[in-house]
């Protein structure tokens, strides 16, 4: 393996792994307990943030590489635009029916959590 390569493909997604279990040992030491919650807001909120800007890097400089690719015409490259398209579309189903009930789910919970009969 070339060092180009490491440095542009794998040490970026070891990054980020690492950076995502990092934010998940963080957020499960916060649930547990509500002082560490507060104590521990500033770094999962800059972990996460980090993380979603990564991640959408990488996405974005791979598009960019699909779409030069797709505009030279080369070989297959017709194939993995199919492909990437039938993902998203594939992954927006469930994915759209799991946020409809997530949020039809909290927004009844905390409807019911505030709903006080007074007589």
């Amino acid at each position: 393996m070339t060092a180009k390569r490491f440095i542009t493909r794998v040490l970026p997604m070891t990054a980020l792994l690492v950076l995502l279990l990092t934010s998940l040992h963080l957020m499960t030491t916060a649930v547990q307990n509500s002082s560490e919650l507060h104590r521990l807001y500033v770094p999962l909120l800059l972990f996460s943030i980090f993380g979603l800007v990564v991640l959408v890097v990488m996405i974005t400089v791979q598009l960019v590489r699909l779409v030069r690719q797709y505009r030279r015409k080369k070989m297959g490259s017709r194939l993995t635009v199919r492909m990437v398209l039938l993902f998203v579309l594939l992954s927006l189903t469930p994915l759209s029916v799991v946020y409809y009930y997530s949020l039809d789910f909290l927004l009844r919970g905390i409807d019911s959590w505030f709903d006080v009969q007074i007589d």
